[in-house]
Formats: C-alpha cells, sequence, structure tokens
C-alpha cells in the first residue's frame, strides 16, 4: 500500500491490490480528516512542526486502537488529539521549568557565568538530546531507568547519553568554551 503523508510517499510491503478493506478504509478516513486535526491542533500549540506530529500521533494512535473501536468518527479523532495536546503542554511545562531553575541556579551567585552559558547551549541542544541530559543529571534517573523512557537497552541508553554529551560539548566549543568535560 502506498499512502501520501504531506508530500511524502510511504509503502507498506503489500501492494495497492492486497490492501486489505480496513487499511483502504482507513486511508480514506485519514484523507477526510488529517486537516481537520492538524488544524486543531495548530490553534491550541505554539508552533507548526509540533502540530504536525500531534496530528501524525492522533491517527497512529487511532490506526493502533482501531481493532479495540470499529467505529472512525471525527469527535474521537478529536479527543484523541485533545489528550496528545494534553501532554505536549506537561512536557513544556516541565521543560519551562526545569529552565527557570537553571535559571534560578545561575542567579545564587555563579560569577563566572557557567550556568547562563549551559544553559543556552543546552537550548541549542536538539529536542531529543537536550531531554537525555534532563533526565540523565537533573531528574538524575539510573541507566535502567532512563532505557525505560527511552525504550532501548541500558547501552543504547548510555550511548545516547554520550552522544547528547558530544553535542553539548561541540556547541560549548564553537563558544569559546570547550575545555573539560561537557
Amino acid at each position: 500500500m502506498r499512502v501520501s503523508v504531506l508530500g511524502s510517499s510511504v509503502s507498506t510491503a503489500n501492494d495497492e491490490e492486497d490492501d486489505s478493506p480496513a487499511e483502504a478504509e482507513f486511508v480514506a478516513f485519514y484523507r477526510r480528516h488529517y486537516w481537520l486535526i492538524f488544524a486543531f491542533a495548530a490553534r491550541r500549540l505554539s508552533d507548526e512542526e509540533t502540530a504536525r506530529e500531534v496530528a501524525a500521533d492522533t491517527f497512529r494512535v487511532a490506526w493502533s486502537k482501531l481493532s479495540e473501536r470499529g467505529d472512525r468518527e471525527l469527535a474521537w479523532l478529536y479527543g484523541i488529539a485533545r489528550n496528545l495536546i494534553g501532554n505536549e503542554y506537561r512536557r513544556q511545562l516541565r521543560e519551562r521549568a526545569l529552565l527557570h531553575r537553571i535559571q534560578q541556579e545561575a542567579a545564587l551567585g555563579d560569577t563566572d557565568s557557567t550556568a547562563e552559558l549551559m544553559r543556552e547551549a543546552l537550548l541549542e541542544l536538539r529536542y531529543k538530546d537536550r531531554d537525555i541530559l534532563y533526565l540523565t543529571y537533573w531528574e538524575e534517573l539510573s541507566a535502567a531507568r532512563l532505557a525505560e523512557v527511552l525504550g532501548c537497552s541500558e547501552a543504547s541508553a548510555w550511548k545516547r547519553v554520550s552522544r547528547a554529551r558530544k553535542a553539548l560539548k561541540d556547541i560549548l566549543t564553537k563558544k569559546g568554551h570547550g575545555h573539560g568535560n561537557a
């Protein structure tokens, strides 16, 4: 099956002739409702990319729950999207709280502004790298817990931490503060 999502074409292992009726119906359902769900998310979120992610995740959840719920109603999609938007709001609040905490710690007498430099460098990281460092160093998750959160093995989790630390170190080096370990 081949489905076009925002200009990208996605293929599955089956040819169009082999599509199940459920898949064909879901593709039609997706095409009818994607832009409505995207607009719903975009009106509630601060940026278009996040709205696109919420819309895509809405249909991913809908597809995974299709066997539990045979009917396909727009109201059901709005409910899924609403829950995902709530998750995004909570994620943004946690991020803001952590940035506020970093700023407060920087204001407590760090005369060489290392904390401010670190905060700026963290903000330049990709979200995934920043989140991994937050979980590791601020939330103090163990290797086992981090792996559980990331959905991977402990070795993979620590590899991700290593990559995130290297990315942070590269940013600090670019700013002229790359001495020592990140």
